[in-house]
């Protein structure tokens, strides 16, 4: 009997750690939106927040991580968080995203959020005031809030009467709640903060570089981070901090036990909301005898390439559509940009391989998702990083579109599952889950590879033995095996 696959919005799957409540003196709850749907999506908070959770952990926090969360995640992470707030001495608090200030208030925004005016601030945002009441009322003794949100507000222009300004507003702790209390913003209150052109933001890169040494001082070590980013921003911005700790507190104590990061997750069913992925069902198809198979096509198809091209393409390259006649801002970006071009060129040999393998209704289906899927592309603009996101989120949803419909009963990594096995490798053999991320990893760490030079060659080798190195310190446990894995894929794919 033929089964249907349901295959939802997002290509994102990860597990909650059953980590107890209480079970660490400190707790941390990290958010990093970049997947936008209405407004301008951001290249680096969703790594900022994979990198951040992670040095968090090695610390010895409590991690809660949400990423591409909408208002519901984002709430549903706060929840846990303050479940381990409760029982814990330190508790920090960061955000990665788009933040708007109105009226000398500050709310963090979801990747959901439809935002025509004020009215629509207190359905569709987390009110930053809000969350630092939750924080105050579960009374750890140190209360840290790191914002790397002062990106350009894309909404002020939405906001009524000039309501909406740059960057966010300054808070001045309040004196009943101020003890123990410090607040970080990657720039002064009211100027904008840069994205980055790496990884991760300048004022993230500079927290990464100095959060982990053992018994640095908080204030000293804000004070290096705002010498990093005042360096690198050749004084374009300049981190703020606010802060009433008594005494003297580092984030990374002298002898930390790591701890494992707890995973919101973000994956959310289709809606008329949310256009640009929807879902689709496939129907394996039946053999002669009767039996339901995976339909063979999308299962040949599981074996494509739908990585995204490297960036260094050159112009010359031109995209699926004609580079003449009447063209939008985004399609012209496309036309005179040849890594633009060669995304586009991928996306719709991906897109014509999974059509061809449909029946006619899902073809239709699949169709209408794309041409909404376009649409909101189109909202970019000429803006080539935002064009760029969009299109290699597009390919990870039709990637997830084949592997969901085109996998067998089982799968194997990329080692040998015999012989002498430390733990994570044990669990990685037994779970199809963790192999068929080693594999991906492993296809993901050789197109690297072979890219580049060889002087590069071995100093992406010694950190890939380094990573795995940290893998392995999750022992059995899936979900700390599995989070490693996706933060190593974000990375590689970054690369790209």
């Amino acid at each position: 009997m033929a089964c249907l696959i349901r295959l939802f919005l997002l290509a994102t799957f990860v597990l909650a750690g059953a980590l107890p409540a209480g079970a660490a003196q400190k707790a941390a709850l990290v958010i990093g939106n970049s997947a936008y749907r209405s407004v301008t999506p951001l290249v680096n908070p969703a790594n900022d927040a994979n990198d951040m959770a992670a040095a968090l952990g090695r610390i010895g926090y409590a991690v809660t991580l949400v990423k591409d969360g909408d208002l519901a995640a984002m709430n549903d992470g706060l929840r846990a968080f303050l479940r381990d707030a409760d029982h814990a001495d330190s508790v920090v608090v960061f955000y990665s995203g788009h933040g708007v200030q109105v009226k000398g208030r500050n709310y963090l925004v979801p990747v959901s959020a439809r935002i025509s005016d004020e009215l629509d601030l207190d359905t569709q945002t987390l009110s930053l005031d809000k969350l630092l009441e939750l924080v105050d009322s579960a009374a750890p003794k140190v209360k840290i809030v790191i914002l790397d949100s002062c990106r350009d507000n894309p909404l002020t222009r939405q906001l009524t009467r000039g309501a909406g300004t740059r960057g966010l507003a300054r808070i001045d702790l309040d004196a009943s709640s101020a003890k123990g209390t410090l607040i970080a913003f990657s720039t002064a209150p009211g100027s904008v903060a840069q994205d980055g052109s790496g990884r991760n933001s300048p004022f993230t890169t500079a927290l990464l570089a100095h959060m982990e040494t053992p018994g640095l001082d908080i204030r000293q070590m804000f004070g290096q981070v705002r010498a990093d980013v005042d360096q690198s921003t050749q004084g374009g911005q300049t981190p703020w901090v606010n802060e009433a700790i008594i005494g003297s507190f580092a984030m990374a104590g002298k002898v930390e036990t790591p701890q494992p990061v707890k995973a919101v997750d973000t994956t959310a069913p289709a809606s008329v909301d949310q256009p640009a992925q929807g879902s689709v069902e496939i129907a394996p198809a039946a053999t002669a005898g009767g039996d339901s198979q995976p339909n063979s096509t999308l299962q040949q198809n599981a074996a494509l390439d739908f990585a995204a091209p490297d960036r260094t393409v050159p112009a010359s390259v031109s995209p699926s559509f004609p580079c003449n006649g009447r063209l939008n801002p985004t399609e012209n970006a496309i036309c005179q940009d040849g890594g633009l071009a060669a995304l586009d060129q991928t996306l719709s040999s991906a897109y014509g391989l999974i059509n061809a393998a449909l029946p006619k209704d899902l073809q239709a289906k699949l169709k209408a998702n794309q041409t909404a899927w376009r649409a909101q592309r189109d909202e970019c603009g000429a803006d080539a990083a935002c064009i760029g996101v969009s299109y290699r989120q597009r390919l990870a949803f039709l990637k997830s579109l084949v592997d969901k419909a085109a996998g067998t009963p089982s799968a194997s990594p990329s080692f040998p599952c015999g012989g002498r096995l430390n733990p994570s490798e044990r669990a990685i053999c037994q779970s199809d889950t963790l192999a068929r991320l080693d594999l991906a990893l492993d296809n993901a760490f050789k197109a690297r590879f072979r890219l580049l030079p060889k002087a590069e060659q071995a100093s992406l080798s010694a950190d890939q033995t380094a990573w795995r190195a940290n893998r392995d310190r999750c022992g059995a446990q899936a979900s700390c095996i599995e989070a490693a894995y996706r933060q190593r894929l974000s990375y590689l794919q970054s690369l790209q």
